[in-house]
């Protein structure tokens, strides 16, 4: 909240916004309540007796007037567990609340990566904090939030949902939700089993869940300081409302009871079959790059095709002379056209990029984007990849501006070859076997297509994936003709090593 100490006192004591002060006053207000409307009392004080009953509230109001100085004294939600009652939801303080690690930052700094033109949160990646847990899914998960360099705020709940939000727009009401449900198949019974969202007026002090049956249920949220000045909240949806008896709305109220927002919630459709839609004409990229290409220009060629990309990140692709084998495959399918400019994160590469997707042709130009000078484009396919891969897992063309492109583009196969052999299907059943079992049928199922290792840590020929059984573990290991080694180990049928990632992802 913008002042939670301020809301807190306000249940207190009556608002003297246009008093000039007035200590009579102060001692007639520190009495008790009862004696106020006393027609004897009023008689008393009239009179001037008692003295010995004044001198006492004096030393009441001077008690009363340190507490109050103490009380606004004490850092912003410092009495947090004594005022929570009072301003509906659970104060945090942005600024002493626990710093994201980095992988947090990074993922709110990908929100800004991947945003397409003009909708760039600017979110201020480096100041991302844990602000709190919320139940979601039946677990106890973190709320990461981070401030936006325009106002407003970007957030997300572990595996959960988030989103960014310019709080300074017009257009926000005072309270947004977040629905999750599904009904599956056609035919299914519709569902309804979270409802999250945030809470954009500090004024409100409840949230509440109201059910089609006239029930309803208070959910606890939080609510962060500026420069986030917004809340968050989430409720698990019981069984008994999920399919029956639905939620019906989401209401926010004041301290004195007063609805500020009501969000209502639409009641579930039931599953039809599905229409199959209709099949939209692919729309191809212009013949050059919207905007100039700066100097100074470079260019790549591969697999008889040719990127030029301008200082400013803009590209054109010349496809004129790309081999006969990649034409027939990828007139087929959508193409992503994408360039990127490579950073290291915790010593890995990170490629940030852009990619814009459209059927081949045999040129096409992409627009720029603020992500860097540029290392390499590349043509990524929209088919299936499945081991032994078509491309030996690299991307259908890779365009390398520079070496280290070179090296990631060799990296990112390497791993990428590694994770689909890891992730079939078939491998997936032969890792629940014993390790000793698992190498056997590795060996029966793939022959010589695979090589086993005699160690842990020896290396596999080159381009080819290895394996070895220890105790407990079995091992699968690729090299990239980099020279850099990856590997994942498997206990108990599950990935315990590592996850190849920035490269690849494996599971």
């Amino acid at each position: 909240m913008t002042d939670a100490l301020t809301l807190a006192l306000d249940q207190l004591v009556d608002r003297l916004d246009d008093a000039n002060g007035n200590w009579d006053d102060v001692l007639r207000r520190a009495q008790p309540r009862a004696s106020v409307d006393d027609p004897m009392a009023k008689k008393t004080r009239a009179s001037g007796q008692h003295k010995r009953s004044q001198r006492r509230l004096i030393v009441v109001g001077i008690v009363l007037l340190v507490a109050l100085i103490a009380l606004l004294a004490t850092p912003a939600f410092g009495l947090r567990a004594a005022l929570k009652d009072l301003i509906g939801g659970e104060p945090v303080h942005f600024g002493e609340a626990e710093d994201a690690p980095k992988v947090i930052k990074y993922q709110f700094e990908d929100l800004s990566l991947s945003a397409p033109p003009g909708m760039d949160p600017r979110v201020e990646f480096g100041q991302a904090r844990k602000v709190g847990l919320l139940t979601y899914a039946g677990r106890k998960r973190a709320v990461w939030v981070a401030p936006a360099r325009d106002g407003g705020f970007c957030y997300f709940l572990d595996r959960g949902y988030g989103g960014c939000l310019r709080t300074s727009s017009s257009f926000l009401p005072p309270l947004t939700t977040t629905i999750t449900g599904g009904g599956g198949s056609p035919g299914s019974t519709p569902s309804i089993t979270s409802i999250g969202g945030t809470v954009l007026s500090d004024e409100t002090a409840t949230v509440t869940i109201e059910f089609a049956d006239g029930s309803s249920v208070d959910v606890p949220f939080i609510y962060v300081s500026t420069p986030i000045d917004a809340g968050f909240f989430a409720y698990d949806v019981p069984k008994e409302h999920q399919t029956a008896n639905f939620p019906v709305a989401v209401v926010s109220r004041d301290q004195h009871g007063d609805e500020i927002w009501s969000e209502p919630i639409p009641p579930p459709q039931p599953n039809f079959d599905p229409i199959p839609p209709k099949r939209l004409p692919r729309n191809p990229l212009p013949a050059k790059a919207p905007v100039e290409l700066t100097a100074p220009v470079r260019r790549a060629e591969a697999n008889g095709g040719v990127v030029t990309v301008g200082h400013n990140g803009a590209a054109e692709f010349d496809l004129t002379h790309l081999d006969d084998s990649r034409v027939r495959l990828l007139k087929k399918v959508n193409l992503g056209y994408g360039c990127f400019a490579l950073l290291m994160r915790d010593g890995k590469p990170y490629a940030r990029g852009y990619n814009s997707s459209a059927p081949l042709r045999k040129h096409a130009g992409i627009p720029n984007r603020s992500v860097g000078p540029i290392d390499g484009c590349e043509l990524q396919a929209g088919v299936g990849h499945l081991w032994p891969d078509r491309f030996g897992s690299h991307a259908a063309v890779e365009f390398a501006l520079t070496d280290a492109a070179r090296r990631y583009f060799e990296d990112r196969a390497a791993a990428r070859d590694l994770a689909l052999f890891v992730k079939g299907k078939t491998v997936k059943q032969i890792r629940t076997l014993q390790p000793p079992q698992a190498a056997a049928a590795l060996k029966a199922r793939y022959g010589s297509l695979i090589s086993p290792l005699a160690k842990l840590t020896d290396k596999p020929p080159s381009g080819m994936i290895g394996y070895a059984a220890g105790d407990d573990s079995l091992v699968f290991v690729r090299m990239s003709t980099t020279g850099k080694r990856f590997e994942v180990v498997v206990r108990d049928g599950k990935i315990v090593g590592p996850r190849l990632r920035p490269w690849a992802m494996v599971f």
